[in-house]
């Protein structure tokens, strides 16, 4: 079985403790515990790189989603999985913000639990529903009452060329750069292109952000006869 080195960041040495217990025997291989991101620079010589960062958080509080973006800038290939006690649109807005792949409330189920890492490890993100439609609402209604957003929204939306719509639209289902090159038949490396090009019209800090942007804008999958081959 091929094992994922994975780390547990947390201030309740029990949360920590806890989900080590709960991965023991999985393929979630616990390489590191600790209580702030930092107390990993120690040991780094004498331990495999986390590619799976399991963090809790339990409110919205700056220091938290700092630690959040620390993860995402010094570990950028790693996934990283938020479990929070107190989840509110808040602090899963923030969250998004700062570049996570997953979003899970403590007391999720042990087997929905695995299942959720594994979809994150293979490069999908995973966010409650619910939360997602309510940010996505949020979105929305402050674009309504401000003019000059909308307006510049509309402005990026004209901006974006036919391919770079075509990428929003597949980030809004979810899908992988792989996934994205395979459907549009273009190489990753040419997504990874657009979506550069991409964040920066709709002033997105990363591919969530820019996937939030679309779905807020009504952007949808082209059908397949639509799609043309080439960059």
């Amino acid at each position: 079985m091929k094992t994922v080195p994975t780390c547990i960041v947390g201030c309740n040495n029990l949360f920590r403790e806890g989900l080590k217990s709960l991965l023991a025997g999985t393929e979630y291989r616990v390489v590191a515990l600790c209580e702030q991101l930092a107390e990993l620079e120690g040991t780094a010589a004498s331990r495999p790189e986390p590619k799976l960062f399991l963090m809790g958080v339990n409110s919205s509080d700056e220091n938290e989603t700092a630690a959040l973006r620390a993860a995402r800038a010094q570990y950028p290939d790693s996934r990283i999985v938020v479990v929070t006690t107190a989840p509110s649109r808040g602090q899963f807005a923030s969250c998004l913000a700062a570049g996570v792949d997953g979003y899970l409330i403590a007391d999720v189920a042990r087997q929905v639990l695995f299942e959720s890492l594994r979809v994150v490890v293979r490069g999908v993100q995973v966010f409650p529903t619910m939360l997602v439609t309510e940010v996505l609402a949020a979105d929305v209604e402050r674009d309504q009452h401000n003019d000059a957003a909308a307006n510049a929204g509309l402005d990026g939306h004209r901006r974006l060329s036919p391919r770079e719509q075509q990428i929003l639209a597949l980030l809004v289902e979810g899908a992988s750069n792989k996934a994205i090159g395979s459907r549009l038949h273009i190489e990753d490396s040419t997504v990874k292109v657009h979506l550069r090009k991409i964040l920066k019209k709709v002033s997105a800090a990363n591919r969530t952000q820019a996937a939030v942007w679309a779905a807020s804008r009504g952007f949808k999958t082209p059908a397949a006869e639509a799609v043309q081959s080439g960059g």
